[in-house]
């Protein structure tokens, strides 16, 4: 098990949009990061979409900061080590029904290197974007696979094959 990490999940509606808000906790095991003193990160996400009607379509916007906390300053040979990622992560799905999914999303990454002096100076990352789906086993049981590629350089090469899982407990 790598950087294992703990979540607390909110569920809420407002008006017609359905808000999820998520705060996280995790320690870092990964040795190159954990070689550049990085120990533990903290995060927030937040999920809003929105049900077009009664058309299957829904549009969303995903964001997430990850703070990430260190057990010494910063040294030269630590390279890109960042303070912090922001994330920004627009939506289309379509709903098949309660239990299937299709999606696709675009990320807009940005990250504070620990290298600059500026806590508020934040570089861009690689645009990414993803094609996925999702299927409700249950109520409780989740499963998402989904591919991530560059649109600037969509090779099978630069692609990878992931999945998400979600498994209720409460």
């Amino acid at each position: 098990m790598k950087t294992p990490f703990i979540s607390y999940d909110r569920n809420a509606r407002l008006g017609d949009v359905q808000v999820r808000n998520s705060y996280g906790a995790s320690l870092t095991t990964v040795p190159n990061f954990r070689d550049v003193g990085q120990y533990s990160s903290l995060s927030y996400d937040n999920s809003l979409v929105y049900n077009i009607g009664a058309s299957g379509f829904a549009v969303g916007l995903d964001t997430g900061l990850s703070v990430f906390l260190y057990e010494r300053g910063y040294e030269p040979k630590d390279g890109k080590a960042s303070r912090y990622h922001l994330g920004f992560y627009p939506q289309v799905k379509y709903n098949f029904s309660d239990k299937l999914n299709v999606y696709t999303s675009v990320a807009m990454n940005f990250w504070n290197p620990r290298y600059r002096d500026g806590e508020m100076d934040l570089l861009n990352k690689t645009l990414s974007g993803r094609v996925g789906m999702g299927y409700a086993f249950s109520r409780d049981i989740y499963f998402a696979p989904y591919l991530n590629y560059y649109p600037k350089d969509a090779r099978t090469e630069s692609t990878t094959l992931s999945f998400s899982t979600i498994f209720s407990i409460l």
